[in-house]
């Protein structure tokens, strides 16, 4: 099954979005600028919610990657996605 989120939401919004959507006993595990200002997002099957909480940052340098990563259990995903109707760099991780 195909989902989409709308690139022009806040990045709170997509994150809320997301989390929703785990809860149909489905882990995210793609997410990326798709076409006309919507995010694709790739799932997988799963028979129970993921251990921890989705949660969404963007980062503009490595510096700001490696705060995030200190702090995060496993990161998901590194993409480019629309946030806010802008392209932006999305992590997507479960913090620890």
């Amino acid at each position: 099954m195909s989902f989409q989120t709308d690139g022009n939401s806040s990045l709170a919004e997509q994150e809320q979005q997301l989390q929703a959507l785990e809860t149909f006993f489905v882990e995210v595990i793609d997410f990326q600028a798709g076409d006309s200002m919507r995010n694709d997002v790739a799932t997988k099957d799963v028979t129970a919610p993921p251990p921890a909480v989705l949660k969404l940052g963007i980062v503009h340098d490595s510096a700001e990657l490696a705060t995030l990563a200190a702090s995060a259990r496993a990161i998901i995903f590194d993409r480019i996605a629309f946030v806010g109707g802008q392209r932006e760099r999305v992590i997507g991780f479960r913090p620890a």
